[in-house]
C-alpha cells in the first residue's frame, strides 16, 4: 500500500519519506546525508504528507 500511494513521488521525495520512516533516519541525520538543512527537510516532509494527504482523500 506504501508503494501505490507513493508511486507518483519523485525520487527525492519518496527518498525523504523512506529515510525518516521506513529507515528511522531522524530529520538531521537525512539532512547530513542529503547535504542540506534540517529545516529543510522538515519543510519538505510536510510538503510531501501534505501532498500525499490530499491524494488520499481523492481515492476515498
Amino acid at each position: 500500500m506504501i508503494e501505490q500511494i507513493t508511486e507518483g513521488l519523485p525520487a527525492f521525495e519518496k527518498s525523504i519519506l523512506y529515510k525518516i520512516y521506513l529507515e528511522g533516519y531522524s530529520e538531521a541525520e537525512v539532512a547530513k546525508q542529503l547535504n542540506m538543512s534540517q529545516q529543510a527537510v522538515s519543510k519538505w516532509k510536510k510538503k510531501i504528507l501534505s501532498q500525499l494527504s490530499q491524494t488520499t482523500k481523492l481515492l476515498d
